[in-house]
């Protein structure tokens, strides 16, 4: 009983992680891209 709750667990852990490493990724990739857009966006102005 103890090792499936073990198991568990560390399952869970393991899928929180990687749903907290995904979920950064992609605000990562959302800040890099409006960056860009930004980027763009000052030079068509200038």
């Amino acid at each position: 009983m103890t090792g499936i709750i073990g198991l568990l667990s560390g399952l869970y852990f393991i899928i929180t992680i990687s749903v907290v490493g995904f979920i950064l990724y992609m605000m990562y990739r959302i800040v890099k891209a409006l960056e860009k857009i930004a980027e763009t966006y000052s030079k068509k102005n200038n």
